[in-house]
C-alpha cells in the first residue's frame, strides 16, 4: 500500500445546505414568494411604469414653462374682468386751488391773519362736447354754492369779504390789546374749501373753518356736502340711504372706534356723548365718496369740545342693499 495519503482519491465534499433537508425546505418559500405572489407583482408594476415615465414628465414641464416665460406678456390672454373689478368712469370735475390771504398788525407781534382757499372747477379732459357744454352752467353754479359753504356772502367777491374779515379782525384785536397791554397773541381766521371726491356724477366738497380769537382755546367748523353734477343741487343723505334710521347702529359703533384707545377698545358711547343724547342722530354734514358715504360731527354737535371732531365712514359694503350705489356710488 503506498505510504503517503495525498495520492488516496477523495470524495468531493457536500455543502451543509444540500445535506440539511430541514434548511433546503426553509429557503424554498422565500426564492418562490414573490415569484408565486401575483399581488406583489402587481404592485411593482406601476412603481416600474412611473420610473420609466418621470424623465419624460420632467422634460415634458421644463418646456411648458420655459414657453410661458419667453411670451410676451402683450400676447397673453387677460383674466376675465368681473363687474366688481371694472374701473369706475373718470371723474368729469377737476378742480384748482386758488388762495386769498390778509394780513393787518397791531403790533409787530399782534397780528390779525385771514386766508382763504376755494377750488376752482373745470371740466375735465375726456368729456364729451355736448355733456361739456351741460357741465360749464352746472360748474359755475356749484362755485357759487361752494362759496355760500365757506361763508362767502352771495354777490360778494372773495377778496372782497376777505378783506372785510381782516378789518373786522383786526378792530376787534386793537380792543382787545387795549384792555390787556400784555397779551401778545394775535387772532386768526383760516378757511379751507376742498373737492374731496369726484366721479362722472357727483361731487363732494369739504369745508374747514378755523380761528381764535382769545379765549380758551380756538374754534373749529367743517362742513361735508354732495352734489349732483346733471343738476347742480345738493344731494341729501336720504337720496342715497333712504331709510337713515336702519344706519343708527353702525353710526354709534363707528363713533365710538374713532375714539378708541392704543389697544383698539372704544369707550362706552355714554362716556362720549352729552347725557341729553340717548340716541345719535344722522349729521347734516355728510358726503359721498369712493369707499361709502362719510358722516362728520363737530365739536358741540351732540359732545364737548374735548371729545373733537368725530369722522364716521359707513363704507359701501357695510351699507349694502340700504344704499344707492348705483346711482351714486360712482
Amino acid at each position: 500500500m503506498p505510504s503517503d495519503l495525498s495520492l488516496i482519491p477523495r470524495a468531493p465534499r457536500r455543502s451543509l445546505k444540500q445535506e440539511n433537508p430541514v434548511a433546503q425546505a426553509d429557503q424554498a418559500p422565500r426564492r418562490s414568494l414573490r415569484q408565486e405572489n401575483p399581488v406583489a407583482q402587481a404592485d411593482q408594476a406601476p412603481r416600474r411604469t412611473l420610473t420609466r415615465y418621470l424623465p419624460r414628465m420632467r422634460t415634458t414641464c421644463l418646456v411648458l414653462l420655459a414657453l410661458a416665460a419667453c411670451t410676451p406678456a402683450a400676447d397673453r390672454p387677460a383674466p376675465p374682468v368681473t363687474p366688481a373689478q371694472a374701473p369706475p368712469p373718470p371723474p368729469a370735475v377737476i378742480a384748482t386751488d386758488t388762495a386769498i390771504a390778509v394780513q393787518r398788525c397791531v403790533t409787530p407781534e399782534s397780528c390779525a391773519s385771514v386766508s382763504l382757499r376755494l377750488p376752482r372747477l373745470r371740466v375735465a379732459a375726456g368729456v364729451a362736447s355736448a355733456d361739456s357744454a351741460a357741465l360749464v352752467p352746472v360748474l359755475a353754479a356749484l362755485e357759487d354754492s361752494v362759496r355760500a359753504l365757506a361763508g362767502v356772502p352771495a354777490g360778494r367777491a372773495p377778496a372782497a369779504h376777505v378783506d372785510a374779515l381782516a378789518t373786522r379782525l383786526h378792530r376787534d384785536l386793537r380792543a382787545h390789546l387795549r384792555q390787556s397791554p400784555d397779551w401778545g397773541g394775535g387772532y386768526l381766521r383760516e378757511v379751507t374749501a376742498r373737492v374731496v371726491w369726484a366721479s362722472s356724477r357727483v361731487l363732494t366738497v369739504e369745508v374747514e373753518d378755523t380761528g381764535f380769537t382769545g379765549g380758551a382755546h380756538g374754534q373749529y367748523e367743517a362742513s361735508l356736502q354732495s352734489f349732483d353734477l346733471r343738476t347742480g343741487a345738493r344731494i341729501p343723505v336720504t337720496a342715497v340711504i333712504a331709510d337713515t334710521a336702519a344706519i343708527v347702529p353702525m353710526l354709534e359703533a363707528g363713533f365710538a372706534q374713532a375714539k378708541a384707545d392704543s389697544g383698539g377698545t372704544p369707550p362706552p358711547l355714554s362716556e362720549l356723548l352729552y347725557s341729553s343724547v340717548t340716541r345719535l342722530p344722522v349729521p347734516v354734514h355728510a358726503g359721498i365718496t369712493g369707499e361709502g358715504v362719510r358722516f362728520l360731527y363737530n365739536p358741540y354737535d351732540v359732545a364737548s369740545w374735548a371729545v373733537g371732531r368725530t369722522d364716521v365712514l359707513l363704507t359701501w359694503a357695510q351699507l349694502g342693499a340700504r344704499a344707492d350705489r348705483v346711482r351714486w356710488g360712482g
